[in-house]
């Protein structure tokens, strides 16, 4: 009898302290939150070397914008770069101009 007494005691001390059933709700769900979106868009699927190119882009449900690359930084949640391509060129055609004299100094 004292064992069985014991098994109960215990057992109404481990259901006590572990915080019982959960109750009804009452209180309201997580709302939730909607995943961030970016659309990106260029002036025109066809473009030549004379001409210029522009980048759009829009974002839905950010909270921030930042960019890496050539682009890194904060940037607005919306709006938009103008390239000039034959610029883009030049300076491409200057690198690399500037790394193959170096190479020859280099002796590579």
């Amino acid at each position: 009898m004292k064992f069985r007494l014991s098994i109960y005691l215990i057992s109404l001390l481990v259901i006590s302290s572990c915080g019982g059933g959960g109750g009804g709700g009452g209180g309201s769900p997580e709302p939730q939150v909607p995943s961030a979106s970016i659309t990106m868009s260029i002036s025109s699927p066809q473009i030549y070397i004379s001409q210029d190119l522009t980048i759009n882009w829009s974002t839905s449900n950010a909270t921030s914008c930042t960019a890496s690359g050539d682009w890194s930084g904060t940037k607005a949640y919306q709006g938009q770069k103008l390239y000039h391509l034959l610029q883009l060129v030049k300076n491409h055609l200057l690198l690399l101009a500037k790394i193959q004299k170096e190479m020859r100094l280099l002796g590579l």
